[in-house]
C-alpha cells in the first residue's frame, strides 16, 4: 500500500467534517428575525441572548438582540421584565409590550422594550449617535404590541414578537425624524442558561 492510496479516504474525510461543520454553524446563525418599517425599513437577523441582573433592589430578565456585526452594529432590541423577588424564566404565553416594567407585578406587567438605532457606534452607550424606540406611558401613547414566548425548555426559549414603538430619545444628536417605527414576523431563539 502506498503513501498516495492511504491519503485519499483521509483527504475525503477531512473535507466531510468540514462540509458537516460548516452546515451545523450556519444553521445557528440567525436565532432572530424580523422586519422593520417606519423610519428605518428592511428585513433584520440576529443573535439574542438571555441576562439576569439585578440593581435598585430589583432583578430583571432581559432578552438581549443584536445584529450579527459585533464591530459596528446596526440595532440592538431589548425586552426587559422586572420584579422584587429573583425571576425564573417567563411561562408560556402572551405578555403586552409596556413603557415600564413594574416589579410588583412581574412577567405579568409585560416586557419593556427598546430599539437603539446605531448611525455611529463608538462600543458605549453614552458615546454612540443612536436613535432609541421606547414604548410611552399609556397616557401620552398607548403601547402596541405583544411578545409571544411559545416554548421554555431546559435549554431554549422560543417565542415571536410585534409591535409599534415611537421614537423616544437623541443620543448625541442624532438627527430625529419624528417617526416611529413597526415591527412585525419578529421571531427568536435563544439559549437559556442562567
Amino acid at each position: 500500500m502506498n503513501i498516495t492510496t492511504l491519503s485519499r479516504p483521509i483527504i475525503i474525510i477531512c473535507i466531510l467534517v468540514l462540509a458537516i461543520g460548516t452546515t451545523a454553524q450556519t444553521n445557528n446563525e440567525h436565532q432572530v428575525s424580523f422586519v422593520v418599517s417606519g423610519a428605518i425599513s428592511g428585513k433584520k437577523t440576529g443573535n439574542a441572548k438571555v441576562l439576569f441582573s439585578e440593581g435598585q433592589n430589583r432583578h430583571f430578565f432581559t432578552i438581549q438582540i443584536t445584529d450579527e456585526n459585533t464591530n459596528t452594529p446596526e440595532y440592538r432590541l431589548r425586552f426587559r421584565a422586572e420584579s422584587w423577588e429573583e425571576l425564573g424564566l417567563p411561562e408560556p404565553g402572551e405578555y403586552a409590550i409596556i413603557d415600564r416594567g413594574n416589579p410588583d407585578l412581574g412577567y405579568e406587567a409585560g416586557f419593556e422594550v427598546t430599539y437603539t438605532h446605531y448611525l455611529e457606534y463608538n462600543d458605549s452607550y453614552y458615546q454612540n449617535v443612536a436613535i432609541e424606540y421606547k414604548a410611552q406611558p399609556a397616557w401620552k401613547i398607548a403601547p402596541k404590541g405583544k411578545i409571544i414566548i411559545e416554548s421554555v425548555d431546559g435549554t431554549s426559549l422560543t417565542g415571536s414578537f410585534e409591535f409599534e414603538l415611537p421614537e423616544n430619545t437623541s443620543i448625541n444628536k442624532a438627527p430625529l425624524t419624528g417617526k416611529g417605527i413597526n415591527i412585525v414576523s419578529g421571531k427568536f431563539n435563544v439559549e437559556t442558561k442562567k
